[in-house]
């Protein structure tokens, strides 16, 4: 699961994707090495065992596309190599929960909307992080019906979520705490 952090006025993005024709650790460290060069990459790590290629970088910097293609020039091919679904996250500081109960009940009302794909409450922090494709206002105003108070963190606004398919199953990109250096 995922996230992408706003660093510096920009979005880093995390991917995982698996790469198809890695025959021995020479070839997952060459991978590594030839896609670290790229501009823009924050983090690369191939995995020989399970050919998974994890990737942190800056799409102002580097597009997707460049790293793809420089994986197909090493002459791998890459499973979920298609752009996903893009998605937002969003964290919402909330008032009026009065018990961990409440904070459940609105995380299965606010993951219940349509656009929404997760949300979790955490009634210790009165935090809430949404992954959705729909307005933030839509959401402060579900939160509203539901009898609570909701307001965008500053901190978090207006990340964006990258989800690539992955072997069947969808993969959310997470980097709360991520710093560049």
């Amino acid at each position: 699961m995922g996230t992408v952090a706003a660093v510096k006025d920009s979005v880093l993005v995390e991917e995982h994707l698996i790469i198809h024709g890695l025959d021995c650790h020479d070839c997952a460290d060459k991978v590594e090495e030839e896609v670290s060069k790229l501009r823009g990459l924050a983090k690369v790590k191939v995995d020989y065992k399970t050919t998974q290629i994890n990737m942190i970088y800056d799409p102002e910097v580097v597009d997707r596309e460049e790293i793809l293609a420089k994986i197909q020039s090493l002459g791998y091919q890459i499973e979920g190599a298609s752009k996903g679904k893009e998605l937002k996250l969003s964290t919402f500081r909330l008032g009026s929960l009065d018990c961990g109960d409440c904070a459940a009940k609105l995380e299965k009302q606010i993951g219940a909307l349509k656009g929404v794909k997760t949300a979790k409450v955490n009634f210790g922090t009165s935090k809430m992080v949404v992954e959705h494709n729909i307005s933030e206002a839509e959401i402060i105003k579900a939160v509203d019906r539901a009898g609570y108070n909701a307001e965008v963190d500053g901190a978090a606004k207006g990340a964006r979520v990258s989800s690539v398919r992955l072997t069947g199953l969808d993969v959310l990109t997470a980097l709360p705490s991520l710093r560049r250096k």
